[in-house]
Order: C-alpha cells, then sequence, then structure tokens
C-alpha cells in the first residue's frame, strides 16, 4: 500500500495545522495542573473517606483513577501531532526527540494505557454485576471475599488485554528512518515537517505486518461498538439489581443505585 495515490492532491496544509496543534498544546498547559490537583485529591478521597460498604470496589476505583490519569502522562510527555490519513505524525514532547524510535514507544505507551483502562472497565462491571448475584456464587467469592482474588482477576483480564493490544508493537519495531523515507516519497511535501521534526515517523504500510491492520480494524469495529455494549451492560446490571434489593442492606443497594446513577 502506497499513500501517493490518497495524498495526490493534498498540501502540507491539509494535514498539519500548527495554529491548531498551538492552541492545543496551550489548552492542555492550562488545565494539565488541575488534571494534578484532582488526581491526588480524587485518589486521596476514595482511599481515606470511603465507607465500609465500598470494601474491595474502592480499590477497583483507585485504580480506574491511575489508568485515566496516565492518558494525562503520556501526552505530557510526548505531545502527539498525528498526520492523518497517514499513519504518521510528529512528537513534540520533552520525549520526542530522544530517539528515533519514539514514535514506537508512544504508541507502545498509548496501547498499554488502553489496556490498563480495559481491565479497569471490565473489572468494575464484572465486580458490580457479582455483588448481586447469591453469596455462594462463585464469581461472588472470587470477587467480594478475599482482595487477593480480586487483584489476581484483575491481572489475569490486565494480562489478556496487553498481550493483546501490545503484540502487533513487538512484531512491528521497524526502522523509523525508512518509515520515514516512504512517508516522504508517497507525499514530498513532509520533508518540510522532517526538517523541523527530524524524528517524524510512523508506521508505514509497506513496512508492517497483518497484525498492526487487525488491531486498527479491532480498534475501529470496539469503537463502534462501545454505545451497544454501555446499553447491554446497563440493562443486565439494572436487571440483577432487582435481586439485591433483596439480597444486600438497604444502605449497600442505595450505593450501587448511586453509583449506577
Amino acid at each position: 500500500m502506497s499513500y501517493a495515490a490518497l495524498m495526490r492532491n493534498e498540501t502540507l496544509d491539509s494535514i498539519y495545522h500548527p495554529t491548531l496543534t498551538l492552541i492545543e498544546h496551550r489548552m492542555f498547559d492550562v488545565l494539565f495542573p488541575f488534571s494534578i490537583v484532582m488526581f491526588i485529591f480524587t485518589t486521596y478521597v476514595v482511599a481515606t473517606k470511603s465507607t465500609v460498604s465500598m470494601r474491595h470496589y474502592k480499590h477497583i476505583l483507585i485504580f480506574e483513577i491511575f489508568s485515566s490519569y496516565s492518558f494525562d502522562i503520556v501526552y505530557a510527555l510526548w505531545r502527539p501531532n498525528l498526520l492523518w490519513p497517514m499513519r504518521a505524525g510528529i512528537l513534540t514532547g520533552v520525549m520526542g526527540n530522544i530517539s528515533p524510535y519514539t514514535f514506537q514507544i508512544l504508541y507502545g505507551s498509548f496501547l498499554f494505557d488502553v489496556s490498563t483502562v480495559a481491565t479497569s472497565q471490565i473489572i468494575q462491571f464484572v465486580f458490580r454485576v457479582s455483588t448481586t448475584l447469591q453469596s455462594d456464587n462463585l464469581l461472588r467469592k472470587v470477587m467480594t471475599t478475599k482482595l487477593s482474588y480480586m487483584y489476581a482477576c484483575g491481572l489475569a483480564i490486565l494480562l489478556f488485554f496487553g498481550t493483546m493490544f501490545m503484540s502487533p508493537v513487538f512484531l512491528n519495531i521497524i526502522d523509523p528512518k525508512e518509515s520515514q523515507r516512504l512517508f516522504i516519497e508517497d507525499f514530498p511535501p513532509l520533508q518540510q515537517l522532517v526538517n523541523e521534526y527530524p524524528n517524524l515517523s510512523g508506521y508505514h504500510p509497506k513496512l508492517t505486518n497483518i497484525s498492526l491492520e487487525l488491531l486498527l480494524d479491532a480498534g475501529l469495529f470496539f469503537i463502534l461498538m462501545v454505545p451497544v455494549f454501555a446499553f447491554l451492560g446497563v440493562m443486565l446490571f439494572v436487571h440483577r439489581m432487582k435481586l439485591m434489593r433483596v439480597l444486600e442492606s438497604k444502605k449497600t443497594y442505595e450505593m450501587h443505585v448511586m453509583l449506577l446513577k
């Protein structure tokens, strides 16, 4: 595959917008300190002010806070500016020019963050559904009796998502300079950006294998299906909460109603 035909009538201005990028970066510079404060405050409140009824659930919430905040850290360190529709980008953060492989490192870091977020959402959903089950149910015992069981379950899910998301990264360790050369060959105006950002690179289709294509296609499918999965999940949880009204105390039931809202 080549981008030459796709980019034949395009100019550099159609894929690179320095003014918008500058505005985005300045907005992030303003909001990032608030993000740090909220991260510390939220973690402190969940860790120290959670009620007894929260039990294991507060550990899941803390993991979710850390996994979500990691995206801010990745963005702050690399400051990516993707050159769509090409699978290329320039990195203007403090980590953006430490190595020709910075784009691949960024991509791996981003996918690891996606793995942690996916894990936090799955383990949170499984935990909350398990609390609606009978006390002798195996899933409920695993998720609510011992903290070590819940951590083991979370680690297994993280290993699954980590392997699925990270494998294409390790299977596509390509020469970044060769990839850069092919991008310039397809779209010569990129040379102007390369002069300013020597480590401009990405995953050129001629150098990557099918695993990266499958990951991108699966990611697009998942994004499209998120509303469907979310709707089905809420419906399942609402159905199970009818049992929770009978199985749990009023205080615990009301807490889960609040979390659902």
